[in-house]
């Protein structure tokens, strides 16, 4: 659980972003892995978001993450017995599994 401060910190960069100068999908499909980044802002009126999925997004959008990053390193995180919703993870990018090899 985030102290408000830190919270409010996170949630200020991420209103701080012009979601509507920005697609909403940026997948570097040729890697197989890589780190990817889901930034959402929902609100009561509307929900908007961007998936990053490799190093090929904007510049701009790797500042908020990188700041976003900083605050999480910077955190003493505890479990807790809580469901959390992180909405919808259909962009999330799995690596490819090879075939078994065929044996005769």
């Amino acid at each position: 659980i985030l102290l408000p401060l830190v919270k409010d910190s996170i949630l200020q960069i991420i209103k701080d972003i012009n979601f509507n100068k920005y697609d909403s999908i940026y997948d570097q499909t040729n890697l197989e892995d890589g780190e990817s980044y889901k930034l959402l802002l929902n609100t009561e009126k509307n929900k908007k978001w961007i998936y990053i999925h490799g190093y090929e997004a904007p510049e701009a959008l790797y500042k908020p993450i990188k700041s976003i990053m900083r605050i999480k390193e910077a955190q003493d995180y505890r479990s807790i017995d809580t469901i959390i919703d992180f909405d919808d993870l259909k962009y999330i990018s799995y690596p490819n599994v090879p075939a078994p090899p065929l044996n005769y």
